[in-house]
């Protein structure tokens, strides 16, 4: 019985090793498609300075949603990397938020990426306390007349265009991970995950979403398939 004991679970870790190194292999080799081309939906005028965000994470939102950066409905993120309005896009709807707005500052070299989300992106907005004033609204918008591309000191808005799963970007496009989903919840309701639900944990386990970083374009299929955002492509 021992022997045959032995043997038995000799099998199983090997399977488990293998099954294992597979999920490694499948996840290392994970990119994420490429969205649909965008909206163009035009250009709002923007004298917003842009100095360099302590954190590609931004949380000017979580503390007041009146402040100009909310007014504008791009709430999410204030990534430097992206040097083109297709850039950003394509980085917005991997966080699942399906407006970008690329933002010209007073010089060609002064950009910044941010993103929003629409009344489209039911899953976002049927978060639990989630404050819908921050909503960007298209149809509320002031764009400027006639301008393709867009001049310096504006912000040029592009939107998802392709097939939405129960009320959320599908998920074939994601690139994000559990840091992500903390931070996009933290802005919609304006209180830190870890406020509520972490209150036990340690400094050393909170995810550290604020650092002083720009971000790397990680490639987490892990996140996905486990995540808060699964599998059906829908929040919950």
């Amino acid at each position: 019985i021992h022997t045959h004991t032995h043997t038995y679970l000799q099998q199983y870790l090997h399977e488990t090793l293998e099954n294992g190194v597979e999920l490694l292999h499948t996840l290392s080799a994970y990119k994420p498609k490429k969205p649909p081309s965008p909206v163009f939906e035009g250009c709002t005028s923007s004298t917003l300075e842009l100095p360099v965000p302590k954190s590609y994470m931004s949380d000017e939102c979580t503390e007041n949603a009146d402040t100009s950066y909310c007014k504008s409905g791009l709430p999410f993120y204030r990534n430097i990397v992206p040097q083109t309005s297709l850039q950003c896009y394509e980085f917005c709807v991997s966080k699942a938020l399906d407006v970008s707005g690329f933002v010209r500052g007073k010089s060609q070299n002064a950009t910044e990426c941010r993103c929003g989300a629409s009344e489209k992106n039911v899953a976002h907005w049927a978060e639990y306390g989630a404050r819908t004033s921050l909503k960007f609204n298209v149809s509320a918008a002031d764009f400027l007349p006639n301008t393709e591309p867009c001049p310096l000191e504006s912000i040029e808005i592009l939107t998802y265009n392709g097939e939405w799963a129960v009320g959320d970007i599908p998920n074939e496009y994601y690139d994000f991970n559990a840091d992500d989903i903390q931070y996009i919840d933290y802005v919609l309701t304006g209180k830190e995950v870890w406020e509520e639900d972490l209150a036990d944990d340690t400094e050393e386990t909170q995810p550290a979403k604020l650092e002083e970083v720009q971000p790397k374009q990680t490639q987490n299929l892990e996140s996905v398939m486990v995540g808060k955002w699964g599998g059906s492509g829908g929040h919950h």
